[in-house]
Parts: C-alpha cells; sequence; structure tokens
C-alpha cells in the first residue's frame, strides 16, 4: 500500500470526488480511500494498489 499526502481544497466535494476517481484510474488503483474533511488542510489519501 502507498500512502499519499496532498493538498486537497474541498476533498468531500465533487470536484475533490472527481480528482480521486481520476488519479485511482490514471495510476490503475483499484480503491482510493479518502481521509479527513478539511477544506484547506492536506488530505490523506491511501492508495491501495491492485496488487498488494
Amino acid at each position: 500500500m502507498t500512502a499519499v499526502d496532498v493538498h486537497l481544497f474541498g476533498a468531500s466535494s465533487p470536484l475533490g470526488q472527481a480528482f480521486r476517481e481520476q488519479l485511482a484510474r490514471e495510476q490503475g488503483w483499484g480503491t482510493l480511500h479518502c481521509y479527513g474533511r478539511s477544506e484547506s488542510g492536506p488530505t490523506r489519501l491511501d492508495l491501495l494498489h491492485p496488487d498488494g
């Protein structure tokens, strides 16, 4: 599993959701979980690769 910290405004907004879905598609990750609902701070994204 790879953990990535990104600065993502409005992580729980539709735009934030679209960003996470696009990132998952581009990187080939099957599951992407987002933690944190801050509108300004870093949001932790745990990217789970299908291969483990």
